[in-house]
């Protein structure tokens, strides 16, 4: 598949993005641009750029801060996934035992945009319209990070997003993409971690799923 001409969407900005009824402004003439041809990390934080390519075999880790509850939300003109690239934030959550949704006990999995499951497993929490939440804790593993794409123009995912809970019962966290256009045949993610029983008795049960919402 021909790789689209970012730099052609930098020199038109035009497009507004409507989403839920609003017209959100165009956004600024960025000039900076990321190619990743290699594994990388983005601490958690607010990055923008003109381009951002994720190249076939790299993978982009987008780490989340479970002190304050954020991942990482990329603002860009245009954004290409390509085909066995990957964008993750799997495991980026908050730890085991840990954040709103967490396991109190060896017999339910975290909670998030689903319960957890297992016994007495916490309620579910974060907006489905508008996910940014991290995925809370299993008894052993941890959630999945969060994951915000704003992009003015065209978004192809031809390889994965991925925002999985850690196996073990971690819950999913979350995908969040407002964007212009969008296209591709990729996939995105945000399951929660598979239960498992390692040197022990019980077994510990998998972690709820989290969430994915698209604004175009």
């Amino acid at each position: 598949m021909k790789t689209p001409d970012f730099h052609a969407f930098a020199r038109n900005r035009s497009l507004p993005l409507w989403l839920l009824g609003l017209v959100l402004p165009s956004f600024p003439a960025w000039t900076e641009d990321l190619d990743v041809t290699a594994n990388m990390s983005l601490p958690p934080g607010d990055y923008e750029y003109d381009a951002l390519m994720v190249r076939t075999g790299a993978t982009l880790t987008l780490q989340g801060d479970p002190a304050t509850g954020t991942g990482v939300t990329l603002r860009v003109t245009g954004m290409v996934v390509e085909t066995g690239a990957t964008v993750t934030a799997t495991a980026q959550g908050y730890g085991a035992q840990a954040g709103p949704g967490a396991a109190t006990n060896d017999r339910a999995g975290g909670s998030h945009g689903g319960r957890g499951g297992g016994t007495d497993p916490a309620e579910t929490y974060g907006s489905a319209v508008a996910p940014t939440d991290l995925g809370s804790g299993g008894w052993s593993a941890g959630g999945g990070g969060s994951i915000k794409l704003e992009v003015a123009d065209l978004l192809q995912i031809d390889g994965t997003l991925s925002a999985n809970g850690e196996f073990g019962g971690g819950a999913g966290g979350s995908i969040f993409i407002e964007t212009g256009r969008i296209a591709g045949g990729g996939l995105l993610q945000a399951n929660g971690g598979r239960g498992q029983c390692g040197a022990c008795s019980a077994s510990i049960p998998g972690g709820g799923g989290g969430r994915i919402a698209i604004h175009h």
